[in-house]
């Protein structure tokens, strides 16, 4: 029962930033690239990496080249 929680948490943590949320909002309709976000989002591009990484490691976005 534990685990559970510490994955409610993880995931709980994963959308607790408000930067993180305005990128999976970006990304709900239509695939973007990091150029398209960075127009979209007012952030610094190493910023937005650090977002990404952190989606991207949790499953929450999916990506392709």
């Amino acid at each position: 029962m534990t685990d559970v929680f510490k994955l409610h948490a993880e995931i709980c943590k994963t959308f607790a930033n408000p930067t993180r949320l305005r990128i999976i909002e970006a990304l709900r309709d239509q695939e973007l690239t990091a150029s398209q976000l960075l127009k979209t989002i007012p952030i610094s591009k190493a910023n937005l990496s650090q977002h990404m990484s952190v989606l991207i490691q949790r499953g929450v976005v999916t990506v392709r080249r």
